[in-house]
This record gives structure tokens, C-alpha cells and sequence, in this order.
């Protein structure tokens, strides 16, 4: 058996920026997000880190932007003189925000992406102009980092690296892809949209029947027209329901691990002409998705007889631009934006807590919700009032597929 410092290397590991091109608003940050793929073509399972990668919730694992340019992974130039932009004020923007990742990538050229982000106090530090163009490559060819062959440990986690023969462990891998283009604007208008999600029950089978799934409708307020890229929009390209909502189990106050899907592309996914939505005033978009049944799916990974909040988390639409679909659509396609990402304003869907209360009253034949006192009317208005809209409840079955009578739940 050869010893760890003969032992061969880790060889065949590349690294890719992809994007097109981008706006980053000094107030609300990148108008979408872009990312690195990390590529295994070994035979066996590697661990590395990469600088900048960070932990995330379960095994997710994100990208610190700002960490990637103090540790010279990544460059910014000028877009018209092609000059290298110096950060004289990137130390002091500089502050980690969570734990550094080590990460598994398991063999047979798997492509792994992962989310590049970034801290907009740190980027408002930095010196960038407003009205600038800049492109964003890999500052060199190849890149070393720590990596090495690794299984994963009883407990999951990556077989830790040695901190007594550190330069062991480090390898070089070759970096390519980009370079990114980013228009610099400050403080944009962005169109004004409602958003709302709700649940098709307050309560989730067990068994799957009847399908449970989480409903969200996205209308636009404003009078101009507007077309959004759904492809670049937190509703498509997602790992799951695991990227769209955070769901906690009330009794325990533990966040559920819903199931996530890992997506490998050879290149860039692209947008094609079915992606592009336009929104006159008024216009509504509805999208639902399922919650799956079976050992794979998500309704899995609940148990039974619980109550369960749901938080939307993925609410950020990225690419937009003024006009209608025909005036924009090659503009668009060419990757140009014009602002900041929307965030739409959150309100509450029907059926909303007031309407449940009036439909039991017709069921129940109690009399017409309107002769209620008035007392008891202030107040079921008030807690309506008062609800979070931004967070819903469901409760879970006894599993037996049978259903059962809905009971209250809490309205915040």
C-alpha cells in the first residue's frame, strides 16, 4: 500500500463560471443569481475546498462572492479598457458569514453547481461605479486548492483534511468559463407586484390522496408593460420544494429536510421564448406544485398527526425589462437587464381566514356571517388583519387515508 505521500493526486477536477451577463444594483443586489460547476472526472470520490464555498441548510452549500475575490479566485475588469479593477477597500468589506465547505463530489463527471452570492455592503464597499460595465473571470487558468480522494464518514460528513501535512493535500485544478458582463446601476425602479401562496387543504394525507400542493400567484400592480424571464425566476429550475420553501415543524420548532434534486448540465441551461411572461396591469401568473408521494417524495419526509409552517423563500425575480414581449424579446435574450431584482410585495390569498369562517357558517346553516355580533366580527377581521402573509400552516393526516374533519390552526 503507498503511502500519503506517494499516493496519487486527484487530477482530473475543473471548474466553470457560468453566466451570461448581469445587473448588480448597488441598493438590491445581482438581478440573478450565476454560479460555478465543480466537475469529477475521476474514478473514485474526491473532498475539497474551493475558496468560498459555505455551508448551507442539510447539504446545500452556497458561494460567498466577496470571499472568492479576497482570496483571489475571481477578477473584475473594466468593461471598455479592459484594465484589472484594484479593490483598495476589499479587506476592510471583508467578513466571512458562515462556515467554510468541505464538499463531496462523487465520481463519473458529475457536474455540481453551486449558487455564487454576495453581501451588497460588502460590493458598495468596493469602489464600483454606477453606469459602469465590468466583466468577472477566474483571476488564473488553474486554481490549487486543498482536495483529495475521500469517502464520506459513518456520521456523513467529508473525511476531514490533515492540518499536519497541509501540502499533501493541495492540487491544481484548471478554471474556465465566463467572463461574466455586469452593467453597475444604482437604486433602479422596479415594477410593483403582489405576491400570495397557499396551501389546496389545511390538511396533508399521509397516502398522497387527495394531492396536496402549495398554490403562488404572482400579479403585476403597475400600469407599463413588463416582461419577466421565468426561467431565471426562483419558480423554475428548482432542486424541489426544498429551494421554494422553508417548512418547521410547530411541536419540535426543527426545520423539515424536504427533497432536493440535483441537476448536471453539460454547459449553460438556456432561456427559450416559452420563458418570457408579459404583464399588463392586472395580469395574474399561477404556478402549483405537488407535494409527492411515495419513499421518494416530499410528503416522506413529514409524520403524521403534526402541524407544520410553511415561509416562502424563494420570492426574488431577476430578469425583467420594460416593455412588452415582442419589444423585448431579442434584447432580453441577449442577457440584458435593466435593474435590480423584483421582490414582490406579499399578501394574503383566498381562501383567507375570514372567508373560512363564513363558508362553515353557510355549511353549518348557523345563519349569515354578517348578523354575527359585531364584536366577534371586529375581531375575526382584526386577526385577519394581523396574519403573516408571508407564512402559512398545514397539519398532517394519522396516515390512515381516511379524512378527517379540519380543526383550527393558527392564523400567524
Amino acid at each position: 500500500m503507498m503511502s500519503s505521500s506517494t499516493e496519487r493526486k486527484p487530477a482530473r477536477i475543473s471548474v466553470t463560471l457560468l453566466s451570461d451577463s448581469l445587473v448588480l444594483d448597488l441598493k438590491r443586489g445581482f438581478s440573478k443569481n450565476f454560479g460555478i460547476c465543480i466537475r469529477n472526472d475521476e474514478s473514485k470520490p474526491i473532498t475539497l475546498y474551493f475558496p468560498g464555498l459555505q455551508k448551507g441548510k442539510g447539504t446545500y452549500t452556497s458561494y460567498d462572492f466577496i470571499e472568492g475575490l479576497h482570496k483571489g479566485v475571481f477578477q473584475f475588469q473594466h468593461g471598455e479598457s479592459g484594465e484589472s479593477f484594484a479593490f483598495d477597500n476589499l479587506k476592510q468589506a471583508h467578513t466571512m458569514t458562515s462556515e467554510p465547505a468541505q464538499v463531496i463530489i462523487y465520481a463519473g463527471g458529475c457536474l455540481y453547481s453551486y449558487v455564487l452570492t454576495h453581501r451588497p455592503e460588502g460590493l458598495n464597499n468596493i469602489g464600483l461605479q454606477a453606469g459602469e460595465d465590468y466583466l468577472v473571470h477566474f483571476a488564473h487558468a488553474s486554481q490549487r486548492i486543498k482536495c483529495k480522494f475521500s469517502e464520506r464518514r459513518e456520521d456523513g460528513t467529508p473525511e476531514p483534511f490533515s492540518a499536519s501535512d497541509e501540502q499533501n493535500d493541495l492540487v491544481d485544478i484548471s478554471c474556465g468559463g465566463g467572463p461574466i458582463k455586469i452593467r453597475v446601476v444604482q437604486d433602479v425602479p422596479i415594477p410593483r407586484f403582489q405576491l400570495s401562496f397557499h396551501f389546496t387543504s389545511s390538511i396533508c394525507s399521509m397516502s398522497g390522496s387527495p394531492p396536496f400542493a402549495l398554490k403562488l400567484s404572482l400579479k403585476y400592480l403597475g400600469s407599463r408593460p413588463v416582461t419577466l424571464n421565468m426561467f431565471f425566476s426562483p419558480w423554475d429550475g428548482l432542486q424541489g420544494l426544498y429551494d421554494l420553501i422553508k417548512l418547521i415543524d410547530t411541536a419540535t420548532g426543527k426545520e423539515v429536510e424536504l427533497r432536493y434534486v440535483s441537476w448536471c448540465f453539460d454547459g449553460q441551461p438556456m432561456a427559450t421564448p416559452d420563458d418570457f411572461e408579459e404583464f399588463n396591469e392586472g395580469t395574474e401568473y399561477n404556478r402549483e406544485w405537488i407535494f409527492g408521494a411515495g419513499p421518494d417524495g416530499d410528503i416522506a419526509c413529514l409524520e403524521s398527526n403534526r402541524t407544520y409552517v410553511a415561509e416562502l423563500i424563494a420570492t426574488q425575480f431577476p430578469c425583467w425589462q420594460y416593455g412588452t414581449k415582442a419589444d423585448v424579446l431579442g434584447i432580453m435574450d441577449s442577457g440584458h437587464q435593466v435593474g435590480g431584482p423584483i421582490q414582490p410585495e406579499m399578501f394574503e390569498a383566498a381562501p383567507s381566514f375570514a372567508n373560512i369562517i363564513e363558508n362553515i357558517f353557510e355549511r353549518e346553516q348557523a345563519g349569515p356571517f354578517f348578523r354575527l355580533p359585531r364584536e366577534l366580527r371586529d375581531q375575526i377581521y382584526g386577526n385577519l388583519k394581523s396574519s403573516n402573509p408571508s407564512r402559512r400552516f398545514f397539519r398532517t393526516d394519522a396516515g390512515s387515508g381516511s379524512p378527517e374533519d379540519e380543526e383550527s390552526l393558527p392564523i400567524d
